[in-house]
């Protein structure tokens, strides 16, 4: 893992001062290892939480890092250092801290999904007995005493049977306001629905929007990160004036279903020390579509154009 997670930091230490005390271990080895990235976590308030994680080029550095400063000192505090996990990685405790969002791992959804599914072998009796208080007045036994519920024979000799599975389910979904199932409806369509049409667009483009990488990733390195999962046709960092990346890029499947694949699969794992981001990206335009659009502003260009040579026809400074 070429992400690290290292606690125990001082309160006061900040990003550029743990970048440089974890630069130490790369002059005295002679390593030629490269820090992509330090981020402090801090409560809401702008307080140090004492913990940090460092991204580094490739693995090989990164355990060498971890060998050299795991329960070692920065200034007076201890520092443990370990291997930061995957978001989502069912390896990963249950956040203890207030500060800490829950994070659920697709096997403990899966499970939470099942165990609440009623089990029509088991009973409960505080159920019954809930369902039983929630019932309109109409239907509910008034002169019934606190030893539980009495039944009344009006000389048939059948008995009422108990309410089946259905019916308290029924009953337990009437008991909830009607303005919040509608709510949680809507929130349940919102989600499908967003899913789809993500889903749906990268099938259409087959291209991914990639962010949050390293300045120094190069676009062999994430051709070939990114080919696991299909046949990359292009790959594409953009840079600025200077020749930097601008720190995302475009990959371009030659299947759509292998950009829904990967978009799926590599979506917030660790990329050379950084949590990728992957979105979908809009179809590359055509030449010809490209021309059009250049086409609309032409007008706008000509303006420009012509006062700038009627400027320049004015200005009678001579050279000599």
């Amino acid at each position: 893992m070429s992400r690290l997670c290292v606690k125990n930091i001082p309160k006061y230490a900040d990003e550029e001062s743990i970048k440089k005390h974890f630069y130490k271990c790369f002059e005295k080895s002679g390593a030629n290892g490269q820090i992509t990235d330090v981020k402090v976590l801090k409560t809401k308030h702008g307080v140090s939480r004492k913990m940090a994680f460092i991204g580094f080029k490739d693995e090989k550095h990164a355990a060498l890092a971890r060998k050299y400063f795991h329960k070692s000192f920065m200034d007076t505090c201890k520092l443990s250092v370990e291997e930061a996990l995957p978001y989502g990685d069912s390896k990963l405790s249950k956040p203890w801290s207030k500060h800490s969002k829950p994070v659920s791992s697709k096997a403990e959804v899966t499970v939470k999904k099942a165990s609440s599914v009623p089990n029509s072998k088991t009973k409960d009796k505080k159920l019954q007995e809930f369902l039983a208080l929630m019932q309109p007045k109409s239907k509910s036994q008034f002169w019934s005493n606190d030893d539980g519920p009495v039944s009344i024979n009006d000389g048939n000799d059948t008995v009422p049977s108990p309410m089946d599975e259905g019916e308290s389910e029924r009953i337990a979904e009437s008991a909830i306001p009607k303005a919040r199932q509608e709510e949680v409806r809507a929130e349940t369509n919102d989600q499908v629905q967003n899913h789809r049409g993500i889903a749906e667009d990268v099938a259409d483009s087959g291209r991914l929007f990639v962010r949050n990488l390293s300045y120094s990733t190069t676009e062999d390195e994430l051709k070939v990160y990114f080919e696991k999962y299909g046949s990359v046709v292009e790959c594409h960092i953009p840079v600025d004036e200077s020749k930097r990346s601008r720190g995302f890029g475009y990959i371009t499947y030659l299947f759509a279903e292998h950009a829904v694949a990967a978009m799926t699969k590599l979506d917030m794992t660790i990329f050379q020390g950084r949590l990728l981001h992957i979105i979908p990206a809009l179809s590359k335009q055509s030449n010809e579509e490209i021309k059009h659009v250049a086409g609309k502003g032409s007008s706008y260009q000509q303006e420009k154009e012509a006062e700038r040579k009627k400027k320049a026809e004015s200005h009678t400074v001579a050279w000599n």
